[in-house]
């Protein structure tokens, strides 16, 4: 009977890792993201923009970085994104 039980144990322990593997806590998915923490930012405006979606917010600013030849600083091409994404939703 108490083995029965640890086995139980264990194979519910096990699924229940196999289970979380692969779930993204909202930490990870945006911790790398710069200006994240300060509500009026830029990088947290941005990333609303892009319903949330840090790496879409990311390729944005990489987008318009290209766009301007490397003319564009960080926030510059934050900015831009933000109007073209106003822009093209209007």
């Amino acid at each position: 009977m108490n083995v029965l039980l640890v086995v139980f144990i264990g194979v519910a322990l096990m699924v229940a890792v196999v289970l979380s593997r692969g779930k993204v806590s909202a930490k990870g998915r945006t911790g790398n993201f710069k200006g994240w923490n300060d509500a009026q930012s830029p990088e947290r405006r941005l990333v609303g923009a892009c319903f949330g979606d840090v790496s879409k917010a990311e390729g944005c600013i990489a987008y318009e970085i290209k766009r301007s030849f490397g003319a564009y600083s960080r926030h510059e091409a934050i900015e831009a994104a933000l109007d073209r994404l106003e822009r093209d939703r209007s």
